[in-house]
């Protein structure tokens, strides 16, 4: 009788490599490979972090109750967490950042004419925000290149 060993391959036999692989402490989709990002991408990526933290000492003074301050606090970390993922090339990461951009500038741009009428400083808080957000969603589009017609496929390139 054959002894069983771990993964329930027969002992002394290779483990064949499954579709889903262990790097890093996280498990994988051994097809989906790390997300490569450009380095404008990369900047805009930054930028919303950065311009995240320039807000939330206003968002902070504006804060009505001590809940709201820590809500605040919370959702920055959390949002700061995200894109040091999508900076670590996740392709997760990025599509929950893309989806949340895409989220916030929907919110926003609803919510600009009324920032204007009744808090001018507000309002160009949110249109340097809408504005960063929706370049960094749009991004990926942007920097798409279509490969040339006619060229051909050498080793999996396109040359």
């Amino acid at each position: 009788m054959r002894k069983i060993g771990l993964h329930g391959v027969p002992a002394g036999e290779p483990v064949r490599r499954s579709f889903w692989t262990v790097r890093d402490g996280a498990i994988t989709s051994a097809t989906d490979h790390r997300r490569e990002l450009n380095r404008c991408t990369c900047w805009l990526v930054t930028s919303t972090a950065v311009w995240s933290l320039c807000e939330l000492p206003i968002e902070l003074l504006l804060s009505q109750t001590y809940s709201d301050g820590i809500a605040c606090i919370v959702s920055k970390s959390l949002w700061m967490a995200l894109i040091f993922r999508v900076l670590s090339r996740s392709r997760a990461a990025w599509l929950v950042y893309e989806f949340l951009c895409a989220l916030s500038v929907t919110a926003i741009v609803f919510n600009l004419p009324t920032e204007y009428r009744t808090f001018s400083i507000g309002f160009y808080f949110s249109l340097v925000e809408y504005v960063l957000k929706t370049a960094a969603f749009l991004s990926p589009i942007l920097s798409y290149k279509r490969p040339v017609s006619g060229a051909k496929q050498v080793d999996g390139l396109t040359r």
